[in-house]
């Protein structure tokens, strides 16, 4: 994560991808590394078109969780353990 960015990469046996989207960010650079996929089992158990992800700091657990507009109870919270890079 960086100012208004985040990249994301996998490796593999097979081969290597990257992909860069637009974000909203505040903070230093940050490098975190999750099972991806923990953050699809997440993405997939939401509709929600947003979602955020609060982070410390590379070591600690990621909190995600659909944004929801007005007052629309929360549909739910997923706490992922980083892994190590």
């Amino acid at each position: 994560l960086a100012a208004g960015r985040l990249e994301l990469s996998a490796a593999s046996a097979e081969g290597e991808a990257r992909e860069e989207l637009p974000v909203t960010y505040e903070g230093e650079d940050l490098t975190v590394a999750f099972n991806p996929g923990f953050v699809v089992d997440f993405l997939r158990a939401t509709d929600a078109a947003e979602v955020e992800i609060k982070l410390n700091d590379p070591l600690s657990p990621g909190l995600m969780e659909p944004v929801t507009e007005g007052a629309a109870q929360m549909e739910h919270l997923y706490v992922v353990m980083p892994i190590k890079i």
